[in-house]
């Protein structure tokens, strides 16, 4: 098997040939500007991912508990809306589910402080599950879903390939495919998306808070999801036809697994990879940088019902 971060790109070079699709294309011009502001501004946005989350006791199975946590956050980190883009129901977000996944995790630690670290988790993921039920997070059927997949294998006592994964990866032991291989691999909701969103955000997330895979960070594409091809677009970075910019405006759906929506999600892709490039920076940044002032940008952005992104 060849590598994965390679499939994907090879998936959305079908899909924007020579920096153009049907529906999308990738602006040269606005990038060159865009990438100037990277280069010069990045070290303004602050970066406030870093160091373990606060609801992890620093014990002696720290990393453990940590990439536990993140793997339950990633798996189900998609789709916060409702019908409309700024449709929210008690605020619902990924700052507000890192909120409540935060809140269960202390909860069982103070509970259960004398208990194995996977019975902690155990406990914190179906608090989890509940927390997010009670507040009506959208697409909650597939939520509970991908939770109970995560862990089920990282509960499970008869199965020490989980351990042996936190010892490599804390320990740099892995190259960041063959953490992806083994994510997809036993996690197939991460698999779902042939574009991995939520797979390469993972390492991501672990190289932003403990910087685990900085090594290889720089391979690591930008996660496409609906808040970066907003900025793109925004900035000039990519264009939509006419027809594709009026659904958006009006809010219209635009099916998962479209052409139209495959062109967003490769053309973002694709674009982060030249911003990086023309930035020096890597895609890595380049996806920190947007994501963060992805409020400073007042528009819609595209609507797909999906657990993708």
């Amino acid at each position: 098997m060849g590598s994965i971060i390679d499939s994907v790109w090879d998936i959305c070079n079908q899909f924007i040939i020579d920096g153009s699709g049907e529906n999308v294309c990738l602006c040269e011009e606005g990038m060159i500007l865009v990438a100037k502001d990277i280069k010069e501004k990045l070290s303004e946005v602050k970066d406030h991912w870093m160091g373990y989350p606060k609801c992890l006791k620093e014990t002696s199975d720290i990393d453990y508990k940590l990439l536990c946590y993140e793997l339950i956050a990633d798996s189900i980190n998609y789709q916060y809306w409702y019908g409309k883009h700024d449709v929210r129901p008690n605020g619902a977000c990924a700052n507000r589910m890192y909120e409540i996944l935060d809140e269960c995790v202390e909860y069982s630690e103070k509970r259960y402080n004398m208990a194995h670290s996977r019975y902690i988790i155990e406990k914190a993921a179906e608090g989890f599950i509940q927390r997010l039920s009670l507040e009506r997070f959208p697409n909650i059927e597939n939520r509970i879903r991908h939770i109970r997949e995560v862990t089920s294998l990282i509960t499970n006592s008869h199965d020490n390939s989980f351990f042996g994964l936190v010892y490599d990866v804390s320990n740099n032991n892995i190259r960041v495919d063959d953490f992806l291989k083994f994510v997809i691999s036993n996690f197939p909701g991460y698999a779902e998306d042939m574009f991995l969103k939520r797979a390469f955000l993972l390492p991501i997330m672990l190289y932003r808070k403990v910087q685990w895979f900085k090594d290889e960070v720089e391979i690591l594409p930008v996660p496409a999801d609906y808040q970066i091809p907003k900025m793109l677009e925004g900035l000039g970075c990519i264009n939509y036809s006419y027809i594709l910019s009026d659904k958006i405006q009006n809010g219209e759906l635009i099916p998962a697994g479209s052409i139209e929506e495959c062109e967003i999600r490769a053309a973002t892709m694709l674009a982060g990879k030249k911003l990086a490039e023309l930035s020096g920076k890597t895609m890595c940044d380049i996806d920190t940088y947007l994501w963060l002032k992805r409020k400073e940008i007042d528009k819609p952005f595209h609507l797909t019902i999906t657990t993708n992104y």
